[in-house]
């Protein structure tokens, strides 16, 4: 196991995600390998190195945007996500997120705005008083969240946009 100091000092070093530059193929690549993603049992983390491939930047710094769909992720390495200071769109679709605290971790993220959670394992959710400040779009699609859940997405106070459809919510 890797702790969260050595983790962060190895994000800031480079990195193969992107193309020599100057060659003509100097792209970002367009999906994370296997190698790429920390492995446990039945699911893959989610931490730094995962979101500098997805994000294709070998500084934490750089990374605006990551596409983290359908890579089976069960878990969030939460220490990794404040290095991530500019990430402001995360799509983390179809996988295998389950728990309550999955808002909170996000939380660590200073700027992120849009946040998809779709086709997960969410049945409940906590949501810290004052946190993702920035949020605006969050969609929870999908999943088996219940009624109670509105009280506490209530206090997400910059949401624009809540997709809430095909989970078990009655008013």
């Amino acid at each position: 196991q890797v702790s969260g100091s050595a983790r962060a000092a190895a994000m800031t070093a480079p990195s193969d995600a992107t193309d020599a530059p100057g060659s003509d193929s100097a792209q970002p690549r367009a999906a994370v390998s296997e190698a790429d993603a920390l492995t446990i049992e039945d699911g893959r983390l989610l931490d730094g190195f995962l979101l500098l491939a997805a994000g294709g930047s070998s500084s934490p710094d750089d990374v605006v945007s990551a596409n983290l769909s359908s890579l089976q992720i069960i878990d969030v390495a939460d220490e990794d996500l404040a290095y991530f200071v500019s990430l402001d769109r995360l799509d983390l679709s179809d996988n295998k997120l389950n728990h309550a605290h999955i808002l909170r971790q996000m939380a660590k993220l200073p700027l992120i705005s849009s946040l998809n959670l779709a086709c997960n394992s969410i049945h409940t959710l906590q949501v810290t008083p004052h946190s993702l400040t920035k949020l605006e779009c969050l969609d929870l699609s999908y999943n088996s969240l219940r009624g109670d859940i509105l009280c506490e997405l209530a206090q997400l106070y910059n949401l624009v946009t809540l997709n809430l459809s095909s989970n078990n919510i009655s008013l």
